[in-house]
């Protein structure tokens, strides 16, 4: 069974819908695409796209993303998503994600 994943860092847990919401605040939509609302040099087509850029580029997580499976640590949550999907995809917790 799949759990929403809680990020751990400096002794506070929040879950990843929770982190991704605070981050929604700075994706512009613009009838059809998505900038970043805080460089403003970054459109997409994906509103996923953009919010992955405001996480990396602008909110970075100082801990990184530990994968629950094999301990791996990965500098954003997409690149955590992305490991998972390659390496972890038939694994139970799979979805696990907690800053390290």
């Amino acid at each position: 069974k799949w759990t929403m994943p809680h990020l751990l860092c400096c002794g506070a847990a929040v879950g990843l819908a929770g982190r991704n919401d605070s981050l929604l605040i700075h994706v512009l939509s613009l009838g059809g695409k998505y900038q970043c609302g805080l460089c403003h040099q970054f459109t997409h087509h994906g509103r996923q796209n953009v919010l992955d850029h405001v996480e990396a580029k602008h909110f970075p997580n100082p801990c990184g993303y530990q994968c629950n499976v094999c301990q791996g640590v990965y500098k954003t949550s997409r690149a955590l998503y992305r490991h998972n999907l390659q390496h972890h995809r038939n694994r139970v917790g799979m979805g696990h994600v907690k800053y390290h």
